[in-house]
């Protein structure tokens, strides 16, 4: 009865406490719903993952955590090119607008050193590992392959170099209907090579054609190790990023490159897919082929020549004319310099 009695006695109070309590949230609620608060309900969607930053040894690399690309998103209709000091030359110039003519929905953006300063200032502003190692790095091919990379992240398109042309198939079928949707990343073979059993990636793609959607995780890999890549050449020679030089790379394409490229695609697919991709994956193809959310070409598509222009794997989609070479000792290029 006492138990009983002492409830009763406190029931007012314990109306009044719970009735200021529901007063309370729900004015918490409203104030949260008027500032743009998402409240979670039964069908709410889920939380994108927060970047976790890494140390390295002397700039802060953060490590995105990968968040797929929307795949209803088209690819966007535009070309990208940077151009070097000596700007476009008449022959670039009509590998562009043959391209364009086969193409003429798409658009296209050359980029030179300014415009590349500022597309990279622009974008990555939140991201001073990117910021410093851009703009640290004095090799000009060492910064003009990681702008590429950066700019198929932030806008997607297709990345071109100055002296690739089109064959004659026009870009909207260069990705049949059934992979438009799945695919957010087009990559095609410059090395097809059969599989060793000796645990090496013996394939590679192609660095001067990608095609790509926005913010595909995969290239914001590849700008990962890059970063991490020549971050590591400045802590073994004991330089600064500014003090790299390019007699202090071994191999440009491993660094930063194509080879730098098809590594660290293959790394990210590895851990969406949690196994390990070897050639026999990625290798001996005769037409394209879907790896989760990256659509690889055979050889004939981006490399014809490389492959000896096999009659079996489709059209040759573009010809790269290697109109200069960056094995100079200043990284630049050197050669014919037609473009």
């Amino acid at each position: 009865m006492l138990r009983q009695k002492s409830f009763r006695s406190h029931t007012p109070v314990l109306f009044v406490v719970v009735f200021s309590l529901f007063l309370l949230i729900s004015a918490k609620y409203d104030y949260f719903v008027k500032i743009g608060f998402s409240v979670p309900s039964g069908h709410s969607e889920s939380c994108n993952a927060v970047p976790i930053p890494t140390e390295s040894s002397s700039t802060q690399v953060i490590t995105s955590t990968p968040i797929p690309t929307p795949t209803a998103v088209p690819f966007p209709e535009k070309i990208w090119y940077k151009a070097g000091p000596q700007g476009v030359s008449a022959e670039a110039e009509s590998f562009r607008n043959h391209c364009l003519e086969l193409s003429p929905s798409y658009e296209y953006e050359i980029l030179d050193d300014e415009a590349a300063s500022e597309y990279v200032y622009k974008w990555f502003s939140d991201r001073p590992d990117i910021i410093t190692t851009y703009f640290s790095l004095n090799v000009p091919i060492l910064r003009a392959d990681l702008l590429r990379y950066l700019i198929l992240w932030a806008e997607g398109g297709m990345w071109m170099d100055l002296d690739v042309s089109c064959g004659e198939e026009p870009m909207h079928r260069w990705v049949l209907k059934e992979y438009r949707e799945a695919a957010n990343l087009v990559v095609g073979l410059e090395f097809d090579w059969p599989w060793e059993n000796d645990n090496f990636l013996h394939a590679q793609f192609t660095s001067w054609t990608i095609m790509a959607k926005p913010h595909s995780p995969h290239m914001m890999q590849v700008i990962d190790d890059i970063l991490m890549g020549v971050d590591e050449v400045a802590r073994q020679h004991n330089v600064s990023l500014d003090g790299i030089q390019m007699s202090m790379i071994p191999q440009v394409v491993d660094l930063t490159g194509p080879k730098r490229m098809t590594w660290s695609i293959v790394k990210s697919l590895n851990r969406i897919l949690e196994r390990e991709l070897d050639d026999r994956d990625i290798t001996g193809l005769r037409s394209a082929k879907l790896v989760h959310d990256v659509l690889i070409l055979p050889g004939n598509a981006f490399a014809a020549s490389q492959s000896n222009f096999p009659k079996d794997q489709g059209p040759v989609l573009v010809t790269h004319h290697y109109a200069g070479t960056w094995k100079n000792k200043l990284g630049g290029e050197e050669g014919k310099r037609s473009v």
